[in-house]
């Protein structure tokens, strides 16, 4: 399914991530509004739903922003005198709303600001598998790869331009 996913991005068509979104409440707007819930004419909690997100190949500027975000990512050792789960605890505490930021860019997909009610959702919402899935879409879309590989050829061509040094 994953490879199914990665070969659709890199063909740049749209991969879509399935959200399931639990009941959730609706807060009254005021005394009319929570007047009415009692009494049963407005609903007092949505009821659950699927979102669905499609991810297109990431342009440039997505590219920049994603890179900039995920050299916020800590690489930490794992302390010998923690258990894994702790550390991993921690890592959840530090990290969790930089990874919503990194795959809320990534379907912005623009250079305009990311809207923070996506990250917001995405940092309610998601759940370890919906992260999972979206971050190794992310990571294929960003495709550094063939950046480097057209820096590296252009750097090349400057060179051979240049002629002998006196």
């Amino acid at each position: 399914m994953i490879e199914q996913k990665v070969a659709e991005t890199i063909l740049d068509e749209p991969v879509e991530i399935t959200v399931n979104v639990g009941e959730q409440s609706i807060k009254p707007k005021g005394f009319f509004h929570k007047l009415l819930q009692r009494i049963g004419l407005k609903p007092k909690v949505i009821p659950g739903y699927k979102r669905v997100f499609k991810i297109q190949g990431a342009k440039l500027s997505t590219m920049v922003r994603v890179s900039k975000l995920r050299l916020r990512v800590q690489q930490k050792p794992v302390p010998q005198d923690n258990s894994i789960i702790d550390y991993a605890y921690e890592r959840v505490i530090e990290e969790a709303r930089l990874h919503a930021e990194i795959i809320a860019a990534a379907i912005h997909n623009h250079s305009s600001e990311v809207p923070s009610d996506l990250i917001d959702f995405i940092y309610d919402n998601f759940e370890a598998q919906d992260l999972k899935d979206a971050s190794d879409v992310v990571t294929e879309q960003l495709n550094l790869v063939d950046f480097l590989n057209t820096t590296t050829s252009i750097r090349t061509m400057n060179v051979l331009e240049m002629g002998p040094t006196k």
